[in-house]
């Protein structure tokens, strides 16, 4: 099974956002996202999602939105985006 990671536990971790209740877009910033990218991109390899940049900014508004990044979610946007 591949691993699935918690938003919350991935920003606590590496930023001291993980203690509030819910983070909102205002909370993460571009500078923290850009931040955080290698450890996006290793959520979407171990999920074998491909890394291209739609990808990628995808989980980064996953993490805006306190959203879990995993294949389901993925598939999910990428599916939905077929048809918008």
């Amino acid at each position: 099974m591949k691993p699935s990671i918690a938003v919350d536990k991935l920003l606590k971790k590496n930023n001291g956002y993980g203690h509030q209740s819910r983070v909102d877009q205002s909370t993460v910033s571009e500078e923290t996202l850009k931040a955080l990218e290698p450890q996006i991109k290793k959520i979407l390899e171990d999920n074998q999602i491909p890394l291209k940049e739609e990808n990628i900014e995808a989980a980064k508004s996953f993490i805006r939105h306190n959203m879990e990044i995993n294949k389901t979610t993925m598939k999910q946007y990428m599916s939905l985006k077929k048809y918008c």
